[in-house]
């Protein structure tokens, strides 16, 4: 999608012609869609149109100088939980390519995407999105200085563990950047490792320091190409790194895995923000899986038990390779972890991992009404952005992990298209259980108004509608139709809760259309993984409508 594109965009829906810019701007931090509604993985994928009309409010941004988009940015960025970091350095990429930008203004955009770069993945991401939007390969001087600058930044140390971390990120290497934008170093000690990584040679005459700082790049190097598992652990004993730098091939083994462990690094099998709610519904799922494959086991018994004494590394092994990979249960990682589970849990760093990957922390300590459509039975198709979980497992598993982390949470089933079934169980309830309870249950019809009309009616006072449906509200008529906004309007009205929201989740579908018509406090979300999550989490806390 060219910037040329805008000057003829096609006709912006009067329900975004009608947002403010900060409104618009909130919308592409936390979505990277100004329309209402988030699709797992890239939306251009599903709708062309976001593109152009992306770049359409990008250009009200620059019309603006970019004091209100670096201002939401900042305040973003300083309240974390932004759902996908690379959308911020993929909008300012954009901005940098807008033929309209003047030399100031793409100073102060290289210089945010500096500030906000915490490591090298952040600003390789812009350089990767920044070539891929514009036609050539040369770097403009704007971004030559900007490269500069990233590198002089950087300490030879520093440099030399970038590269033993990564040898490419995003397409690109420290070499390719270094050779583009004409780097030079600022001391020997920093030549000696611009010199290794421009022709993977020691200088003949290369001081102790300089060997002292090339060899983490080497130790690496080593690492990488090892395809003997006893000589990987060996090697992961006597350097500082983790299972990341081991070969596919070793990783997957069961002495790879024991090395890993022995030398602490537990925490790679987890990815990052595990113990966010985010991630809780895949965790909580996989251990389900878990429990049904090994029955009586230790692990598999302890999801009732208090959050301090749920430390099992076998789960977040489950969860980070399940939803990641489509890795199924029964793996050596799973194996040699479930048979030193009773170590493992007494061990102070698998105790740390275990603490940190299952930390339920509070939400919003809000008021939720979860509603979910069971299908048919041999009908659970699986959701896009995952493998191997299905569109009930995913319903159920969000609900299971919600009820934990809110004292006020009740959940239901479309019992008909105009009633509810609520679902009563004692909290908190494993996933397991609540999912056989809710299979159980049987949805004729789905109706997303029945939500607001069997609330005013029972007079339950609800902040956030959370609903699982198989279908896309346009395809069962709802979007056309003034049902979904009048039903909304009449329940906020008759309850006195104007912020009321709905969340409207369809796991299984993503229309190649949106709704004509929505209102500005309901969010679809097409496809299930953790960041669909995020994107629910903040909608659901105002940080953008």
């Amino acid at each position: 999608m060219e910037w040329f594109e805008i000057k003829s965009p096609k006709k912006i829906p009067a329900m975004i012609a009608s947002l403010s810019l900060d409104q618009r701007l909130r919308r592409l931090i936390y979505m990277n869609s100004v329309m209402p509604e988030f699709h797992v993985g890239d939306p251009d994928i599903y709708q062309v149109h976001l593109s152009s009309l992306r770049l359409t409010v990008l250009q009200e941004a620059l019309d603006d100088d970019l004091k209100q988009l670096f201002l939401l940015i900042n305040k973003a960025m300083a309240k974390g939980g932004i759902p996908r970091r690379p959308i911020i350095f993929q909008l300012l990429a954009l901005l940098m390519t807008n033929p309209e930008a003047t030399a100031d203004q793409k100073n102060r955009i290289m210089a945010k995407v500096l500030e906000l770069s915490d490591n090298d993945k952040d600003f390789f991401g812009f350089i990767c999105c920044y070539t891929r939007s514009r036609a050539g390969c040369k770097l403009p001087t704007s971004v030559a200085k900007g490269v500069r600058k990233f590198y002089g930044a950087k300490n030879p140390e520093e440099l030399a563990r970038s590269i033993a971390a990564s040898e490419r990120i995003c397409g690109w290497s420290h070499k390719d950047l270094i050779k583009l934008a004409h780097v030079k170093p600022n001391s020997p000690l920093m030549s000696a490792v611009f010199n290794y990584i421009l022709t993977r040679k020691l200088d003949e005459d290369a001081t102790e320091a300089q060997l002292e700082v090339l060899r983490i790049i080497k130790q690496a190097e080593q690492l990488r190409r090892c395809v003997d598992p006893a000589e990987a652990a060996i090697l992961l004993k006597t350097s500082e790194f983790s299972l990341e730098h081991l070969m596919p091939s070793l990783t997957g083994s069961e002495q790879g895995t024991v090395a890993g462990l022995e030398c602490g690094s537990a925490q790679a099998f987890h990815p990052a923000d595990f113990g966010t709610f985010t991630q809780a519904p895949q965790a909580e799922l996989s251990h389900a899986r878990l429990a049904n494959q090994l029955p009586g086991h230790p692990v598999a018994n302890r999801s009732g038990e208090s959050r301090k004494e749920r430390r099992a590394p076998a789960r977040g092994v489950q969860a980070a390779e399940a939803f990641g990979k489509g890795w199924q249960a029964g793996g050596p990682k799973a194996a040699h972890l479930l048979k030193n589970d009773q170590e493992a849990v007494g061990g102070e760093s698998e105790k740390d991992s275990g603490d940190a990957t299952y930390r339920l922390s509070p939400y919003l300590f809000g008021r939720y009404l979860v509603v979910i459509e069971v299908p048919p039975v041999g009908e659970n198709r699986l959701c896009i952005g995952s493998k191997t979980v299905t569109y009930l497992e995913a319903a159920v598993a969000f609900a299971a992990v919600l009820q934990r982390v809110e004292p006020q949470v009740t959940l239901a089933v479309h019992q008909k298209a105009d009633s509810l079934q609520l679902v009563r169980v004692k909290k908190p309830c494993p996933v397991e259980e609540l999912l056989r309870q809710v299979a159980a249950t049987n949805s004729a019809g789905a109706s997303l108004p029945t939500c607001f009309t069997w609330a005013t009616a029972h007079r339950e006072r609800v902040d956030v509608f959370v609903n699982f449906v198989q279908k896309s509200p346009r395809r069962s008529g709802h979007s056309r139709s003034p049902a979904l906004s009048e039903s909304m309007l009449n329940y906020q009205t008759a309850m006195n809760l104007p912020n009321t929201k709905m969340i409207v989740f369809i796991p299984v579908e993503s229309p190649l259309e949106g709704w004509d018509k929505t209102p500005t406090k309901v969010l679809t979300i097409m496809g299930f993984d953790h960041i669909a999550c995020k994107v629910a989490q903040c909608f659901a806390r105002d940080d953008f409508s």
